[in-house]
């Protein structure tokens, strides 16, 4: 069965690294919170300098946890420079709680408590156990391209806890998806696109043999769409936060939105 046919309808919610308007983004906290309030999970994977794949965005530390603050980690601060039990020791949650980047009244009645970085296996773990929907998203970082080896690992982690049908593997990288999908043919995927997209989409998106395209917000048009859907692929947009935008997509033949907002 493939990712989308478990769905009865097609105006689908996908929790944007987690439930991230109330929880710091991509913790197990944002996950687990976003659990019944959407259809399927959006989260993001790196691999750390030993070889564990993790929940993490951004290639560098500073932005989302007190890297800064702790003994043996250094200028440029790049995730791909530490191993999992080094990063272990971060805190991902704080700067969320001073911050508060989505300004909601709601988030500021929650417990502070310090969230750590959690592994790909630990969210497959409670995937399997909560039987949920997954969209991971595999990061590019420039200091640390992907191996055979590692798409290795988290096909065969997918593999291990039985979410072969339950998983969408998406990247902005499109040579990660396919050698996803060479590795695992059976495995749903989905090409990301932000600013612009190559002039022979359909010929391109087939030759990258994806199931569905991921697009900003901005490239989503009702003739854009139209055709995609035509040729047989999913069309799910990125970020939207606004309710009406949100219904106006759907109505343009939208599969699923990604949003911050549950």
């Amino acid at each position: 069965m493939k990712f989308f046919s478990h769905f009865k309808n097609s105006h689908l919610l996908a929790a944007h690294r987690g439930y991230r308007a109330l929880y710091p983004e991509n913790s197990m906290l944002a996950i687990k919170k976003s659990i019944g309030k959407c259809d399927f999970i959006e989260f993001d994977i790196q691999f750390t300098k030993d070889n564990v794949p993790i929940v993490f965005h951004d290639d560098k530390l500073l932005r989302t946890s007190n890297a800064k603050e702790i003994k043996g980690f250094k200028k440029p601060y790049n995730l791909c420079d530490y191993t999992y039990k080094q990063l272990k020791k971060l805190d991902i949650s704080s700067w969320f709680y001073k911050k508060d980047p989505f300004f909601q009244e709601e988030r500021l009645k929650q417990p502070k408590k310090i969230e750590r970085i959690v592994t790909l296996e630990e969210v497959l773990k409670l995937a399997s156990n909560e039987d949920l929907l997954l969209n991971i998203e595999i990061k590019y970082n420039s200091c640390h391209i992907l191996s055979q080896k590692q798409f290795e690992i988290i096909v065969n982690l997918i593999h291990h806890y039985t979410r072969e049908n339950h998983v969408i593997i998406s990247s902005f990288e499109h040579s990660y998806v396919s050698a996803i999908k060479n590795l695992s043919p059976k495995l749903s995927t989905a090409a990301l696109a932000h600013e612009k997209y190559p002039k022979d989409l359909i010929g391109y998106l087939k030759n990258l043999k994806v199931d569905a395209y991921h697009i900003n917000q901005r490239l989503a048009t009702k003739k854009l769409i139209k055709l995609l859907k035509k040729e047989g692929f999913v069309v799910n947009v990125y970020t939207v936060n606004d309710k009406n935008k949100q219904e106006k997509l759907f109505s343009y033949g939208v599969t699923a939105v990604f949003t911050d907002f549950l």
